[in-house]
């Protein structure tokens, strides 16, 4: 059976001896060998037993073993529905996290779970991103609001992510960028903000600045936005009225 970790699975019936497959892979992970030869022979002879060895109810959580099921996804993805596979993947080797959702995102660049990857579940909200992909910068950031998860890059863009705020002016709505601004303000980010947002918008960003206003929470923030945009008096009016209002400002 040692010829199996090779990659050597000639005369095997992979799924009436699925049990013992799964004990040599588990004796191979914790003497430390090679487990990929195996899986990946085994990806290419049945499809079907590879995805119940590495991703079934009675999967090994072994790090090596996802990473090498990570390899032979476009024959597992057939069986398995991607998000299920990749999720359960994440379930069984959490420390995998990052390879996993890269490699999700390498497959699925343009499905929404693939951004909002999570072992089981499909959070909602500020918690929903969490880029796998920190070599894209503001690539990253420009295809999530492709998709449509504004909220969750405000939040990044309000916890000083320069490029999630570039994202929402070149993509986003005035309201969410409005938000993302007043989060940068609060939380004391360094640099100068409404300068960059209007650079990117363009000048008319009164609908951005009033929507800050609004969600402003402390009384140094809303006097930085008046001093950084240069506010006439009739705007500074208009920021003091607009913060702490319960509605959106109105389009002008």
């Amino acid at each position: 059976m040692q010829r199996w970790l090779t990659g050597d699975l000639s005369g095997v019936d992979p799924r009436s001896e699925l049990g013992l497959l799964r004990d040599v892979l588990g004796r191979a992970c914790r003497e430390g060998q090679p487990v990929a030869p195996l899986v990946h022979a085994l990806a290419v002879l049945d499809p079907v037993a590879c995805a119940d060895l590495v991703a079934g109810p009675r999967a090994l959580s072994e790090p090596s073993v996802i990473r090498a099921a990570l390899g032979v996804a476009e024959h597992l993805e057939p069986i398995l529905p991607a998000s299920s596979l990749y999720r359960r993947f994440l379930t069984l080797a959490p420390s995998e996290r990052a390879l996993v959702q890269r490699a999700a995102l390498l497959r699925h660049p343009e499905a929404v779970w693939a951004w909002t990857l999570r072992p089981g579940e499909r959070p909602q909200g500020a918690s929903a991103l969490e880029l796998a992909l920190s070599d894209e910068g503001e690539t990253a950031y420009g295809k999530a609001v492709a998709l449509g998860l504004f909220e969750a890059v405000a939040h990044r863009a309000g916890a000083g992510e320069q490029g999630a705020l570039r994202a929402l002016a070149d993509g986003g709505e005035p309201s969410v960028l409005g938000a993302a601004l007043a989060g940068w303000l609060d939380a004391g980010h360094p640099g100068p903000v409404v300068a960059w947002i209007a650079a990117w918008w363009g000048p008319q960003i009164e609908p951005i600045l009033l929507e800050a206003a609004r969600l402003i929470q402390s009384d140094s923030s809303l006097q930085r936005l008046i001093v950084e945009s240069h506010a006439t008096e009739a705007l500074q009016r208009s920021l003091t009225a607009q913060r702490g209002s319960d509605s959106p400002p109105s389009a002008r």
